[in-house]
């Protein structure tokens, strides 16, 4: 069995996984931890790493092999310094931590060259977000209420909202980043 691992990184971003059918294995809300001292904004919060790799091992059982698709992003305009650096921050997270499990035997994690790394080799696939929003049907420039809409409808018995009934934007946005790296897997392999 081939798993597809979506990852709306952020520390409010989310985790979804999915078999070949499209059926959800598994739907996580990121792992964060707070940093440092409270300020008058509250704790800084970062991706937990080590609570990221444990959910990362969870969809491989019973795998043959775990593929990872993390949405690319970058900074916008009017963002601020301080939102910017942590948002990379928990991006860049994401990926290393895919990476080192890739690479630490045991976890199979799948892996594909990629000749901007600078080992020439990369376990994480990287989808704009563009590319993705497309693969789901979605117009340009939708929001994450329509992300949200389009999972519901795609898996109705995900757990996509929140304890008050409020939508869990991010994991709907991860599962549909999973559903597109599954889409072009499927292709791809038809295609061979």
């Amino acid at each position: 069995m081939i798993v597809h691992v979506g990852i709306d990184p952020g520390t409010t971003g989310a985790v979804a996984a999915l078999d070949d059918a499209g059926d959800v294995l598994g739907l996580w809300d990121m792992p964060t931890a707070e940093l440092g001292a409270k300020t008058k904004a509250g704790h800084v919060r970062i991706v937990d790493a080590a609570a990221l790799a444990r959910i990362l091992t969870l969809p491989a059982k019973g795998a043959n092999t775990i593929r990872v698709t993390i949405e690319r992003v970058s900074a916008r305009p009017g963002q601020g310094v301080s939102s910017v650096f942590t948002f990379g921050g928990a991006y860049h997270t994401a990926r290393a931590v895919v990476e080192c499990m890739a690479f630490w035997h045991g976890v199979g994690i799948e892996t594909h060259p990629e000749p901007e790394c600078a080992t020439g080799v990369s376990a994480v696939n990287l989808v704009q977000p563009q590319a993705w929003r497309k693969s789901a049907g979605l117009p340009a420039g939708a929001d994450k209420p329509a992300y949200h809409a389009e999972a519901v409808k795609r898996w109705p018995t995900a757990d996509l909202w929140g304890p008050k009934r409020g939508p869990k934007l991010d994991r709907a946005a991860a599962l549909l980043i999973a559903d597109h790296a599954r889409r072009l897997a499927l292709e791809t392999r038809e295609a061979a």
